[in-house]
């Protein structure tokens, strides 16, 4: 048995889990026999990791603001698993901690990078296998940063294999959708899905989401559903207000179980979100997805799965981002689709 620790102190909401799903599945490639646990921050929702991340046999919560006998046990948790393998994957910046943290678990082999651009790791003294990279120069992906760290243990994984990566659900979640669809839509009709929610900066307007859906019902006759969290009550509600005034049909699905809502995406002929974990969800289920990129960009965070097409704004702001490029996009898969 091969233990491995996973370190991700920073940067684990649903998006970010997605996109480190490939780096998970290529360690699990090279050691089928391993139990992997993951070592995380806290966040502000939860999440169900093990419902994302099938290779997930444990996580464990590191706190920075916990009292000094809490972080005293987690470490002692840690050094008791005997790990083999401590790795710290890319994140949007070095996070301190998680080199501590992974040094004191006693794990053999500490996995990370000296380099991170040019910016230099100033705890890679505490890792012995390491090496530099320029992911800025090479325009890669933060799901293949982090596949790059563990390729240094060996462990690869292929663009065909990355493609077939997705959510496993059950007979219930596939029930649910059938029922949902059933009492919600015109099963002849097209289904087009709409995530007009995230951070405050990645939101493009509801009244360009309006537009766009306007424009798709006239020539398509579409019914759309639009998916909502608990964060996205605020700007689901404006554009409620907005297709109502309209005459348009539409549901709202808030804050479904992440296996349910995955069923539900599988019935959309079209899924449009802003650069949100929701849109990496509905990448992972192979969903014809178009990805709104604002001051995110669209090179370092496109999702994991080759259905998404990705709109970037031409400036730092989402709102620059014209109504017909979207539309074009969506007609273009609307009229390839089957």
């Amino acid at each position: 048995m091969v233990n491995i620790l996973v370190v991700r102190q920073k940067n684990n909401q649903l998006g970010d889990t997605i996109c480190t799903l490939p780096m998970f599945y290529a360690l699990k490639k090279k050691f089928p026999q391993s139990k992997i646990t993951l070592l995380r921050g806290p966040v502000n929702y939860d999440l169900q990791y093990q419902k994302v991340n099938p290779h997930l046999d444990e996580v464990l919560v590191i706190n920075r603001q916990s009292e000094w006998k809490v972080k005293k046990e987690l470490v002692e948790t840690l050094r008791s698993r005997n790990f083999d393998y401590g790795i710290v994957p890319s994140t949007l910046e070095l996070s301190t901690t998680a080199h501590i943290v992974n040094y004191l678990s006693g794990a053999k082999q500490r996995v990370g990078l000296s380099y991170q651009n040019d910016i230099k790791n100033q705890f890679g003294f505490l890792l012995n296998v390491k090496k530099r990279f320029d992911w800025d120069k090479r325009n890669v992906s933060q799901a293949m940063r982090a596949v790059e760290i563990v390729e240094q243990i060996g462990c690869n994984i292929s663009q065909e294999e990355i493609d077939n990566i997705t959510l496993a659900l059950d007979e219930s979640n596939l029930k649910f959708a059938d029922e949902f669809i059933k009492n919600n839509f015109d099963e002849n009709r097209l289904l087009i899905g709409i995530h007009p929610g995230g951070k405050m900066a990645n939101r493009w307007d509801a009244k360009n989401f309006g537009e766009v859906i306007e424009q798709l019902a006239k020539e398509t006759n579409a019914e759309f559903l639009i998916t909502s969290g608990d964060i996205d009550k605020d700007i689901v509600g404006v554009l409620a207000n907005i297709l109502t005034e309209k005459n348009i049909k539409f549901a709202i699905a808030q804050s479904l179980d992440i296996k349910d809502l995955s069923a539900v995406m599988r019935k959309f002929n079209l899924y449009i979100s802003n650069d949100t974990g929701i849109l990496h969800l509905a990448s992972l289920n192979k969903v014809k997805t178009i990805g709104l990129f604002g001051p995110t960009s669209s090179n370092e965070w496109r999702p994991i799965g080759k259905d998404t097409v990705c709109i970037q704004s031409p400036t730092l702001d989402i709102n620059d981002l014209k109504p017909e490029s979207v539309l074009n996009e969506a007609f273009k898969i609307l009229r390839n689709r089957n």
